[in-house]
């Protein structure tokens, strides 16, 4: 199996190793204007004050969010080092986490916006994809939002997990309670999906540990 440039096995596809080789060869940036429309609009109405990009590359949205929210603390994380490492080399105002999304370094309770943008497809399995969606609520501050885009088909050899409206909705709300919204965007190729949800509350399953 093959990478942009690079050759690989399928075993190493999506591991550390994977995503440390691609971001030590490339240096492009990721760019979705869908997202980072969806990111500025939240800032605007809910101003966070600490802002979480998880899974973040070597990417333009937390560059988005800091036009929006200029006064926000930015955090962004992902496992690969090598993206980190050239992420800390071209902007030092921001804090950057080498980290796996499974097991966040950071707080309860901490982020008024936590998003991530296609990362939930490379997951190994749908028990991945629930464990990193329930880091990202235990970060999220009550009133916070919780943001996840992903594509609707499989695009490239490393999408693992496929994504429709309701698996969407489902995973990501369930982590909310009973009643709360979650809204849903997509881009007009009908490619992309993007969904957000306040964090109202933490179910007593959550709490226990149980979900």
């Amino acid at each position: 199996m093959s990478g942009p440039g690079i050759e690989y096995i399928d075993e190493m596809v999506n591991s550390m190793e994977y995503w440390n080789m691609l971001w030590e060869k490339y240096q492009w940036k990721q760019s979705r204007p869908m997202m980072d429309a969806v990111l500025t609009r939240i800032c605007e109405v809910h101003f966070p004050k600490i802002v979480v990009d998880l899974g973040c590359g070597i990417s333009e949205s937390l560059e988005t969010v800091r036009n929006a929210r200029p006064d926000a603390h930015l955090i962004g994380v992902d496992f690969a080092e090598s993206a980190i490492e050239k992420n800390k080399a071209a902007d030092s105002t921001i804090e950057w986490i080498c980290s796996d999304i499974r097991a966040l370094p950071i707080p309860d309770n901490h982020a008024g916006l936590v998003y991530g943008s296609h990362i939930l497809e490379h997951m190994a399995s749908s028990g991945d994809v629930i464990q990193a969606i329930k880091e990202m609520y235990r970060i999220t501050k009550p009133g916070g939002v919780v943001v996840v885009a992903v594509p609707r088909q499989m695009y490239f050899f490393e999408h693992t997990q496929i994504f429709d409206w309701d698996r969407l909705i489902g995973e990501l709300g369930s982590f909310n309670g009973p009643g709360e919204p979650v809204i849903c965007y997509q881009d007009m190729f009908g490619q992309e999906i993007i969904a957000s949800t306040i964090k109202r509350k933490w179910p007593a399953e959550m709490m226990n540990g149980s979900h």
